[in-house]
């Protein structure tokens, strides 16, 4: 009588993060690390593949929280472009890493009054700097920037991309591929 060896050997679980951060695509990645961590014995990671302009902040905060509670490490890959909230998420992997056609962009953020009363924009604005400061803290976090140098970026009149060596310089990437 024989038996087969049964394979120990794990598998990968990609995700892919092609477009802007809201909250069906927030879903959408969360429910994949989710179901990924649910079959810990069938991955060995989970490896996120991205090229996105970033997106909003909530969602954008759920999936970092994801990244970061995940029980199986989550590396992250960039590819072409990775900007503003993507980068924080980026921040929140075991493995950060970016090809070397890829840039890196971090910009001021935009608060607009439109149509809003004083009132209603002042309460507005003042949750905004609350979830910017988040955002900057949580994009320094695996940097070698402080807070307030991450800050002053984030304060430049226009937006700042990074090459792929700027990047790994601030420790905003661990390598190039």
């Amino acid at each position: 009588m024989t038996t087969k060896k049964q394979s120990t050997a794990k598998t990968v679980c990609d995700i892919y993060l092609f477009s802007e951060i809201n909250y069906q695509v927030a879903q959408d990645v969360i429910s994949k690390i989710n179901l990924a961590n649910q079959k810990s014995t069938e991955y060995s990671k989970i490896v996120i593949t991205s090229c996105s302009p970033g997106g909003h902040f909530y969602p954008s905060f759920a999936i970092y929280d994801a990244v970061r509670l995940s029980k199986l490490p989550v590396e992250f890959i960039g590819s072409g472009w990775v900007a503003s909230c993507a980068v924080m998420i980026m921040q929140a992997c075991t493995r950060r890493s970016i090809t070397k056609n890829t840039y890196i962009m971090i910009h001021p953020s935009i608060n607009s009054l439109t149509t809003k009363s004083h009132q209603e924009f002042m309460a507005i604005s003042q949750q905004y700097d609350k979830e910017h400061l988040r955002f900057i803290e949580l994009s320094a976090e695996g940097t070698s920037l402080s807070v307030s140098d991450f800050e002053r970026i984030t304060k430049q009149e226009m937006r700042i991309y990074y090459t792929p060596e700027e990047a790994l310089k601030l420790n905003l990437i661990d390598e190039i591929l």
